[in-house]
């Protein structure tokens, strides 16, 4: 393995990205992705722990096999607590960069390859926890794969207040931080699968429009706010952007209430998306074609 970048190429909230060249047993050259973590910890068996629970979500990752989700190739450690995830380096960079600079691409299909990824995950009993524009790549076929699932959770401390404001805006409101009534201390809610539905839903609407939920991407959104029940409007979208039927799968994933949320596969199964992949997916017309 060879580091080609003196510098990150990207720089997230508890990561830096370089790109590598990997000799694979068989002599050939891969271009790959140096994820380097970033772990703070100030108490040894903490940080051991940590790394512990990093080397059980990499060989789960590992066993995973499906087009939408982004392969990986392994990890090493550069140098003391500094361990670096091995995947493949996608040149078309994340979902969101993607749109911004292929406006005309097919936006559907991007949506329906987010969510088969998202269903094979569950069926193999594995919550994402972090489903954002940053953690879904664009491979060399133009297809969006999903990647780093479990993997913010157990670098930050336990808690949305840790996570940065881009994971925020696709955060599920019941994921908030409580306080305990009587201790005062701060309660931790577990994502489960219903959480990453809701997360799912914000995505996907930001995939369909190029950007958030009015309000949503705010960074002084609040949790006042997010208790209160947000949940987009339709008067603010475009039929021509998100389609009716589309609208109503995902006016179901955005729900307050985890309980009353479609499962992914219900989604998955849901009359819309049968529909589009039925009739072929169709890329955004250029108006200046």
């Amino acid at each position: 393995m060879t580091q080609r970048d003196r510098f990150p190429l990207y720089t997230g909230g508890n990561s830096n990205v370089f790109r590598g060249n990997w000799v694979r047993p068989d002599g050939r050259k891969v271009m790959v992705a140096i994820k380097l973590l970033r772990i703070v910890r100030d108490d040894p068996a903490e940080l051991d722990h940590v790394l512990t629970r990093l080397v059980c979500a990499a060989r789960s990752w590992q066993k995973l096999s499906h087009p939408n989700i982004l392969p990986f190739f392994g990890a090493y450690e550069i140098g003391a607590f500094a361990p670096a995830l091995i995947t493949p380096f996608c040149h078309l960079g994340n979902v969101g960069s993607y749109i911004r600079s292929h406006p005309f691409s097919n936006r559907d299909r991007l949506v329906h390859d987010v969510a088969s990824g998202l269903k094979y995950l569950h069926e193999n009993d594995i919550v994402h926890e972090d489903l954002k524009p940053q953690n879904v790549l664009i491979d060399k076929r133009e297809v969006a794969c999903l990647c780093d699932f479990g993997i913010s959770r157990i670098i930050n401390r336990e808690g949305v207040t840790t996570r940065s404001a881009a994971s925020s805006t696709y955060i599920a409101p019941e994921l908030l931080i409580r306080v305990h009534p009587l201790t005062s201390n701060p309660i931790y809610p577990k994502p489960t699968h219903k959480s990453d539905v809701y997360s799912f839903g914000i995505l996907s609407l930001e995939i369909l429009t190029s950007g958030p939920p009015e309000g949503r991407g705010d960074k002084s959104f609040h949790e006042a706010k997010l208790l209160e029940g947000f949940r987009p409007q339709r008067a603010q979208y475009d039929v021509s952007e998100v389609a009716s039927g589309m609208w109503s799968v995902l006016d179901r994933c955005w729900d307050p209430d985890p309980q009353l949320r479609l499962t992914i596969r219900a989604i998955w199964e849901s009359l819309p998306f049968q529909a589009q992949r039925s009739c072929g997916f169709r890329k955004r017309l250029n108006p200046k074609a």
